[in-house]
This record gives structure tokens, C-alpha cells and sequence, in this order.
């Protein structure tokens, strides 16, 4: 970051954030572990199963998101410093961990891009 700052002075603009890899990567991480949003509350469409669960055509379900960032699969099995428990923002400059949408730290759908669609961590979360 050091050197953004070379580059771009000691003014935040667009152009040193972008350029911000790591600080980028903090960002996401901490929102992994610590997603704004609790978790996604919906309406079942149609009857699924859960788990070995059948859920009702119309039942309402929760997906708490800390419990899917801790479970996501891209993670779930690693060692060491990719295991979910552990704190790595490394992780998110993987090409697993800039895939895109992968997380929803804000929650998802129209309200989530009505509120958040401002927050340019937002986009690429």
C-alpha cells in the first residue's frame, strides 16, 4: 500500500483504491467472518429438500450467512491459514476467493441493490 501512496499522494481517491489490492482483500475478509447482514430470510417457491428435510411450498427459510461463509465449500476442509475459522485476507486474492458473488455480506435482491449499490465493496464482494 506503501507504494499506492507513492503513486497517488495521501489523498483516497478512486484511482488508490482501485489500486488497493490487499486493503481490498482485508475488506472482504472481514465481511466473510463478520457479514453486515445476518442472514437472507425467504419464502419457498417450491418444495425442496434440506438436508434430508422436506421444506413446504411456502415455508419461510432462513440462511444465516456467518454459518454459510463458515461452511462455504471453497474453504471447508483447508488447513492452517485457509481453514474458515482463521482470519486470512490472502485467501480472497486467491482465484477462488475473487470469484464473484461468492459472498453476500450485505444480503441479496432488490433492497440489498437499492441500499448498498452505492458501496463499491459492495460490487465486488
Amino acid at each position: 500500500q506503501a507504494a499506492v501512496v507513492i503513486r497517488h499522494g495521501d489523498q483516497l481517491t478512486a484511482a488508490a483504491l482501485k489500486e488497493m489490492t490487499y486493503a481490498d482483500a482485508v475488506i472482504k475478509e472481514t465481511l466473510r467472518r463478520n457479514p453486515v447482514v445476518a442472514g437472507l430470510f425467504r419464502v419457498a417457491a417450491q418444495d425442496f429438500d434440506l438436508g434430508g428435510y422436506q421444506v413446504p411450498q411456502g415455508t419461510p427459510v432462513l440462511a444465516p450467512l456467518d454459518y454459510v461463509a463458515a461452511h462455504d465449500d471453497r474453504w471447508v476442509g483447508q488447513a492452517d491459514d485457509l481453514h474458515p475459522s482463521v482470519f486470512n485476507p490472502d485467501r480472497m486474492m486467491t482465484e477462488e476467493g475473487s470469484k464473484p458473488g461468492a459472498q453476500m455480506p450485505f444480503g441479496h435482491g432488490p433492497r440489498c441493490v437499492q441500499y448498498c449499490s452505492g458501496s463499491s465493496c459492495t460490487a465486488r464482494a
